[in-house]
């Protein structure tokens, strides 16, 4: 059973703030300065919240997910100008090109090796227009999440129980779910490399991107080692 597809893991998060989310869309869409008929990719979309309300704001979107249950869910809000699909983000998506690919929440570093997230760079990259389109990765910033470590955590969610215990290894923040529910225990796992601004600044040059703006919060105020998130601009590099 892959956590991601089960519904235990959209319980253990419902808590995500939307009102936040559009926030943060909104300022986005500003700074962009987006117009009504540009072309948005959302990958590793969830259940599309954030493509939801882009739609909504009159763009149109394709919403990205390698989770089924995810996809299968934000299809209920699917229309003309707003679609989804299951996708593996290490591959190409088709032929179409957009003027922004956004890739938010925390939705990369979850792979084991580094080549398989320059991989979705590069099919990023592909994905873009022209060199005029813009890359949108929205990471937590791996300083503070260390600083900030919780090593255990219970939450409770009516009848069932998640027993939460984080460390780092490896270059990763490492998380062990133990969902105890009708006196049965479910074990599962989530992991996130802990990519800094400076691992992401090679990267981007190997995907041969740029970046061109760099944020530290949903306000997009500027990034210290202390920001609540890391979130960069990057477009292609033009010779």
């Amino acid at each position: 059973m892959d956590w991601f597809d089960t519904s235990w893991y959209h319980r253990l998060y419902k808590s995500r703030n939307d009102d936040e989310a559009q926030q943060f869309i909104d300022n986005l869409v500003n700074y962009l300065a987006a117009k009504p008929e540009d072309w948005f990719m959302d990958l590793a979309c969830g259940k599309g919240r954030h493509s939801i309300y882009l739609a909504e704001k009159g763009f149109n979107v394709v919403g990205l997910d390698l989770s089924k249950e995810s996809i299968l869910a934000a299809q209920r809000a699917a229309h003309s100008h707003l679609k989804f699909a299951v996708h593996d983000m290490r591959k190409i998506y088709g032929e179409q090109k957009f003027d922004y690919v956004l890739n938010l929440f925390t939705s990369f570093g979850y792979f084991e090796t580094d080549q398989e997230h320059l991989d979705v760079l590069l099919n990023m990259k592909d994905a873009l227009r022209d060199e005029n389109s813009l890359l949108v990765l929205d990471f937590f910033n791996a300083h503070k999440v260390v600083k900030g470590l919780r090593p255990k955590e219970i939450v409770i969610d009516g009848e069932t129980t998640f027993n939460i215990s984080r460390k780092i290894e490896s270059g990763f923040v490492k998380k062990q779910i133990m969902v105890v529910e009708e006196e049965q225990e479910y074990a599962f796992s989530e992991r996130v490399r802990l990519y800094t601004l400076d691992d992401f600044r090679v990267l981007f040059a190997k995907a041969g991107l740029e970046i061109v703006d760099i944020f530290g919060d949903y306000e997009l105020n500027g990034y210290d080692r202390d920001a609540s998130r890391l979130i960069l601009i990057g477009k292609m590099v033009t010779i």
